[in-house]
């Protein structure tokens, strides 16, 4: 994955073992989101912590990010229910435990899939360089 982030790839990185998946969404070389099925939902546990929503409201504004197309973390920000900073912190929640998940999983099967324009409009704010995170190296590309 290290290539790929010094490539500035943009796509999205699939990586699965025994036991666990994991998805890796580059954006210029920049992770913008992951998950793994070791803790699908924590960003979302983080956000109804912050906002003090019950599961039906979160999944009610998870519901209209998708009808709208936008992206959660954005939505959030743009609304002023959560500073940019607090995005970012739970963000980097979920993207870190991905990448723990992912550093165990090391020699399994993987495939990178490129995407193009359309995923380059996401806020790169809301994005990380790989080596702003955790210091375990991921496997791969």
């Amino acid at each position: 994955m290290e290539g790929l982030c010094a490539e500035q790839a943009t796509g999205e990185f699939i990586f699965a073992a025994p036991g666990v998946e994991v998805h890796v969404y580059l954006q210029q070389g920049r992770i913008a989101w992951g998950v793994t099925s070791e803790a699908r939902f924590l960003f979302r546990r983080q956000l109804a912590q912050a906002l003090g929503l019950g599961e039906d409201a979160l999944k009610e504004l998870v519901e209209d990010c998708r009808r709208l197309a936008r992206p959660l973390g954005e939505v959030l920000v743009e609304r002023g229910l959560m500073s940019l900073e607090e995005v970012r912190a739970a963000l980097r929640l979920q993207v870190e435990a991905t990448l723990a998940s992912l550093a165990r999983c090391d020699g399994a099967p993987h495939v990178f899939l490129p995407r193009g324009e359309t995923w380059l409009t996401y806020d790169a704010r809301l994005t990380f360089d790989l080596g702003e995170l955790v210091s375990v190296k991921a496997p791969g590309p």
